[in-house]
């Protein structure tokens, strides 16, 4: 089942469920690092956004999550009309049974109804799994980072 909570109304529970399968979800991917309840907290009390958390339940448990945003404040300054997919997490145990696909779907169809015309993602570009799941939903490649190292 999938649950659905305002960002800026949710609760500390709801968050701490909500950052436990986040943070387990992009734990191997590039780049990322942890984020603590605290600063979630903080980011939710400072945001003018609307943001929409979505929690896949199976029984009682978070098993897959999706975070929405309309871009507000940016909308308002540069006369756009965008929103994003900021994240949508399977927990392993889950994947590869169409659960991000209905996640991500569901998350759409939500940013949909704001009258949006353009929805963006971020995406690793070796996670060949969530590349081919965004292309079959439509999603084109606008633009590619490239990022370099230094390994000391």
């Amino acid at each position: 089942s999938l649950e659905y909570h305002n960002f800026k109304t949710v609760d500390k529970k709801i968050a701490a469920l909500f950052l436990d399968v986040l943070n387990e979800t992009f734990s191997e991917s590039f780049n990322h690092s942890n984020t603590s309840l605290e600063t979630f907290m903080k980011w939710k009390d400072t945001v003018e956004d609307n943001v929409r958390i979505t929690l896949a339940k199976e029984n009682e448990n978070i098993v897959g999550i999706c975070l929405n945003s309309e871009r507000v404040v940016y909308n308002k300054e540069h006369g756009t009309k965008d929103g994003v997919v900021d994240a949508v997490g399977v927990l392993k145990p889950y994947r590869r049974g169409g659960l991000g696909k209905a996640l991500l779907s569901d998350g759409i169809k939500w940013l949909t109804e704001q009258y949006l015309d353009n929805i963006y993602l971020m995406v690793d570009a070796k996670n060949d799994n969530a590349l081919d799941l965004y292309t079959t939903l439509g999603f084109d490649i606008e633009d590619e980072d490239i990022v370099y190292q230094l390994k000391l």
